[in-house]
């Protein structure tokens, strides 16, 4: 496996630890979670 792989695969697995630990926009106050996925996804 080359590192460019392994890497993507780690960065898709951090991911979706993220999606699944982090409220999603709709949970109040919505413009913090908004700006805190914005920053965790950029």
């Amino acid at each position: 496996m080359k590192i460019e792989e392994y890497l993507e695969q780690k960065r898709l697995e951090v991911d979706q630890f993220l999606e699944h630990y982090i409220p999603h926009t709709q949970t109040t106050p919505a413009i913090l979670y908004e700006a805190i996925r914005y920053s965790l996804f950029a």
